[in-house]
């Protein structure tokens, strides 16, 4: 049996956060959604009209994996849970000063979140000094459980926070995002033209 195309694999993994079980899951959803199908040796292989990036839109996390990652978020002290939100939002490896500007708190707050997360192990360290969610799924059901009018002023936080940035042309496209997730689509314009 040939192996899964890498973007494939790449984004199962993502999704089921490394969980063998839930890549399984997310398999067997894939195929009940149309996305993917077995080829002619055995190996598996995207439909003819559909993208690897199906996988994350079209075919949902269990509602047993969004319950308990909400049980997780909901335990978590303010800070923390503000923090969980400027990651996911973020949605890549930010330092603490980005992730403290997207989520409106001071430096000292904002790391005492990060230590939650931490003892948590909702965040990871890659890096010294970058962060990044422990998983895919983390990202996906923290981003919903926030409140839509929050949700676009961090945002609007991130785009302003990222344009900062001493060399913002390596994040236009990223900026452009955020404008326009935050309901700016003329700033999402003139960032999205100048990528």
């Amino acid at each position: 049996m040939r192996p899964a195309p890498w973007a494939l694999r790449a984004l199962l993994h993502r999704q089921g956060g490394g969980n063998p079980f839930l890549v399984a899951e997310s398999l067997r959803a894939a195929v009940a959604h149309g996305i993917l199908c077995r080829d002619g040796v055995g190996g598996w292989q995207l439909t003819p009209a559909s993208s690897a990036e199906d996988l994350g839109t079209r075919v949902p996390l269990t509602v047993a994996v969004e319950d308990l990652i909400s049980q997780q978020v909901a335990v978590l002290g303010d800070l923390a849970r503000r923090m969980l939100g400027a990651a996911a939002i973020m949605g890549l490896d930010a330092d603490a000063p980005l992730l403290c500007a997207v989520a409106s708190v001071g430096d000292g707050d904002g790391l005492a979140g990060l230590a939650e997360l931490f003892v948590r192990e909702l965040l990871s360290e890659p890096r010294p000094g970058t962060y990044r969610l422990r998983s895919e799924p983390v990202r996906l059901v923290t981003l919903a459980l926030l409140e839509p009018g929050e949700a676009r002023r961090m945002h609007a936080r991130a785009a302003a926070a990222l344009e900062a940035l001493g060399d913002p042309e390596q994040v236009l496209g990223a900026i452009a995002g955020h404008h326009e997730l935050a309901g700016a689509p003329a700033d999402a314009r003139t960032f999205h033209l100048r990528a």
